[in-house]
């Protein structure tokens, strides 16, 4: 593998795991009741947006199939394409864009998270797993995955299966698929034995590896004179049906598995652990998950059906079936186990626990991620404290309502309401015509030159554990742990952090190759909105402290912190005149370079005692300076060097990570390398410095 040449247009901020860098803040309540000596200030911000580079609202999504005929063009587009547009004041784009200030909000609220190092409180949860014998090699030197078939199952009184005796076979392949149509056309039952001479159907040894090891129609002849029938079970619903549905490919109806005799006979006996199965139940239970499983963000046709399938695939083994296994070479222990080749093994640890496990009664259980789950001072059982992250303190919360905000009030306190308001931003549009206004694409014609087919977003989800967990430069690939409940599990790697968008100078966003514009791989863009396009909208505040508006100024405008933080926030290059040096990202096409603006405060208007607005404009720095003297310095100086617009010695410097082929596999490439290394105990160096894509 090689070093991507560009940067990935996303990177993350760490939340550190420290308690001399986690400060908290007692609340200050709606009622009058917060007792303090500080001064609170009450007020308005008066705010101009102006974008740096295309922006795409977005706030009106829906299919092709959806669309008016007669309002978009929609000739030789997939039916489920995305259609993506503004909000429109009027109703059309006559009238303003209008910017969601929940959008602003967000915004400023995951700011103000990075800068004070702040658990992250909108995460959400979900389960990963992997494919232990991936890259399959036949000899390993520590983790071995082989053929087994199963002997003998034992239960106890209430049906559980509590342990499986197993013949595991020589290292190597022995079996050979038989498809449910050809088992039934040579007349084969389960647990027979068959000589080659019986079998009209031929296997195919070596050469194209979707055949290799497969009883087809055609092909060489068998290497064996005798072979046992044993049950097989595809995919990990046990039909094979979730691989049609889902990855667009074949259904993987395979019934059963041919086995030289020679090869059962020469198996040794081998027992899968309790402990043991209990990890493949909670893998099947986990994969089942539909809300929270390692698919479970996917649709598909049947989705309930097959899932409840998954999740009662473990009590369909049986006897004189065949399975696939992973045997740890220095203990000869089973650490994992599969009823079909391309098994899943659950990971140790989730986005938001760590140290997953079943209790005595079959409950999930795991350790609440302090990266994403509220500080103990902010807990039911330690209220007295009275403590809240700045975040929480700022914007408010509701106890319960995801996993970053668990147990943190009961009664009156289930529930904060904010001190920070912010309103829709409003495009002023003055006479500007609609050709200043939004992007223009010069291969449209005139009834639809604003319709922008956008380049295919990738898509990095939490799974690729290769840029969304922390990992050590030099070091072996960390994962979510690949074997819960032995000692090598892997478990507790922290998560890579707060998730920025770089900027990009000059965005390379409209897809140009036909194919991709009809499909639905990529969006339809509908009225970006163009560079130097202003939006106004004003910001309102509560009962502040000097410096949590501080925070909230820096958070609107991250160039404030050039003059006070100028040891942490220096410009390089320099920009001249009045442009900004740093900025935020707001809306859709992130990764694409669109979204980078610069806020503006107009005016910083507080309510004095006679219930009279001041103009305080002037004392901007003065609140900068007392927020800066409460920012965690080392997370804040990473902040403003993603926020750097001048980051990139070029135009296009950042792009998904693509291995010189494309983004599935470069990260299939990582993995497959990881893999190998791991089955023969490696902690070495990968081949590819993967993470340097992501770094800051």
């Amino acid at each position: 593998m090689t070093l991507p040449e560009k940067k990935a247009p996303y990177t993350f901020v760490p939340v550190v795991e420290d308690a001399d860098r986690q400060h908290g803040v007692k609340p200050v309540f709606h009622d009058g009741a917060t007792t303090t000596e500080e001064n609170l200030y009450t007020g308005l911000l008066h705010c101009e947006l102006t974008t740096l580079t295309p922006l795409l609202v977005g706030q009106y999504a829906y299919k092709v199939k959806d669309a008016e005929p007669n309002e978009v063009n929609i000739k030789d587009l997939d039916d489920d394409k995305t259609i993506l547009e503004p909000l429109f004041l009027d109703g059309n784009p006559k009238g303003p864009v209008v910017l969601p200030g929940t959008g602003i909000k967000g915004m400023l609220r995951h700011n103000i998270g990075t800068i004070f190092n702040a658990p992250m409180e909108r995460v959400a949860e979900q389960f990963f797993s992997h494919r232990p014998n991936l890259g399959w090699i036949d000899n390993p030197e520590r983790y071995q995955c082989r053929e087994a078939i199963v002997k003998q199952i034992q239960s106890d009184a209430n049906g559980k299966i509590t342990s499986i005796t197993l013949q595991i076979l020589a290292k190597g392949r022995h079996a050979l698929y038989i498809k449910a149509s050809i088992f039934n056309k040579l007349g084969l039952k389960f647990g027979v034995n068959v000589q080659s001479s019986q079998l009209e159907a031929k296997s195919v040894g070596t050469g194209n590896r979707n055949r290799s090891h497969r009883l087809i129609d055609g092909g060489n002849a068998l290497n064996d004179k005798e072979y046992h029938v044993y049950c097989y079970r595809p995919g990990i619903d046990g039909e094979g049906e979730l691989n049609e549905v889902q990855e667009n490919q074949g259904r993987k109806d395979d019934k059963a598995v041919l086995v030289p005799i020679n090869s059962a006979n020469e198996a040794n006996d081998g027992l899968i652990s309790q402990d043991c199965i209990d990890q493949y139940q909670r893998t099947q239970m986990e994969l089942a998950d539909i809300q929270f499983g390692h698919r479970s963000r996917s649709d598909f046709k049947n989705r309930d059906r097959i899932w409840q399938r998954v999740n009662d695939h473990l009590q369909q083994i049986q006897e004189d079936q065949l399975i696939y296994m992973e045997i740890d070479l220095q203990s000869k222990q089973i650490v994992s186990f599969g009823q079909h080749f391309r098994y899943r093994w659950a990971y140790s640890d989730s986005i938001c626990t760590v140290n997953r496990r079943l209790d005595n009664q079959g409950r999930l259980l795991g350790i609440p991620r302090s990266q994403v789950h509220p500080r103990n001072e902010e807990l039911v059982e330690n209220a007295e404290n009275d403590c809240l992250t700045i975040p929480r303190a700022l914007f408010g919360y509701v106890s319960g309502d995801n996993p970053g905000s668990s147990c943190l009030g009961e009664g009156a306190f289930e529930r904060l309401a904010g001190r920070i308001a912010i309103n829709h931003a409003l495009e002023q549009v003055g006479d500007a015509p609609l050709e200043d206004r939004f992007v223009t694409n010069p291969s449209r014609n005139q009834d639809d030159k604003f319709d922008i087919p956008l380049k295919i977003l990738g898509s990095p989800k939490a799974s690729s554990v290769e840029h969304y967990l922390a990992q050590n430069q030099n070091k072996k690939l960390n994962t979510y742990g690949d074997l819960p409940g032995t000692n090598h599990s892997g478990s507790g790697t922290p998560l890579a952090g707060r998730k920025f968008y770089r900027h990009q100078k000059e965005p390379d966003f409209i897809e140009e190759n036909d194919d991709t514009k009809k499909s639905n791989q990529s969006t339809l863009a509908r009225y970006i909105s163009n560079v130097g396009r202003k939006f106004r909208f004003t910001v309102r505040f509560k009962d502040l402290r000097d410096w949590e508006l501080g925070a909230v100024l820096l958070g609107l405008n991250p160039d404030y912190g050039r003059h006070v933080l100028e040891n942490i926030a220096q410009p390089n290059p320099p920009r001249e005149g009045k442009d900004p040096v740093y900025a935020n990202k707001l809306g859709h096409g992130r990764p694409l370079g669109l979204g980078s603006v610069k806020i503006d405060i107009e005016t910083i208007s507080v309510l004095n005692n006679n219930l009279d607005l001041d103009d305080k404009t002037e004392n901007v720095q003065s609140y900068i300076k007392k927020a800066a003297a409460k920012v965690d310095r080392s997370n804040t100086e990473i902040w403003f060097k993603i926020l750097n617009l001048n980051w990139q010695d070029s135009p296009n410097s950042a792009d998904y990570p693509n291995a010189k082929a494309n983004i599935y596999t470069y990260h299939t490439n990582i993995r497959a390398d990881y893999s190998k290394r791991r089955r023969n105990g490696q902690n070495s160096e990968l081949s590819e410095d993967f993470h340097e894509p992501v770094r800051p």
